[in-house]
């Protein structure tokens, strides 16, 4: 579950960006509380993402792949600038999923003896990284 901690962490962070760049932020009275109810309150949406990105890792695969094309598509200029656009979030597509079954396979437990091609696949193959 090391997983969800550390993208509730990023997610947090983002939430915090993209509140600054939307938002003009003005703190009144104590501003260390306010900054420590904000970052606590970004780190628990942060949290709820990460659960629901690894629960519907399918889902956040499509997202991440067509937010790819999208920005290959609309910021690259050149045919080698969209490859690795589309490269980049690939790469993060593929971790996404693979981490996202994996994940799901350790809380959903080994119920059924009978096992996938793609579950063998992933099994055999297995580094240790997540």
């Amino acid at each position: 579950m090391e997983v969800v901690g550390v993208l509730a962490i990023v997610y947090a962070i983002v939430l915090i960006v993209l509140d600054r760049k939307v938002f003009r932020t003005i703190y009144f009275g104590n501003v260390g509380q306010q900054m420590f109810k904000e970052f606590f309150m970004a780190l628990a949406i942060g949290c709820i993402l990460s659960m629901v990105t690894i629960t519907f890792w399918w889902v956040a695969v499509i997202v991440i792949l067509i937010a790819g094309l999208i920005i290959a598509f609309t910021k690259a200029k050149r045919p080698a600038q969209r490859a690795c656009f589309f490269g980049i979030f690939a790469v993060i597509a593929i971790v996404v999923g693979i981490v996202g079954y994996k994940t799901n396979k350790e809380l959903m437990g080994d119920d059924d003896k009978q096992t996938s091609s793609v579950e063998q696949m992933l099994d055999t193959y297995d580094v240790g990284l997540f």
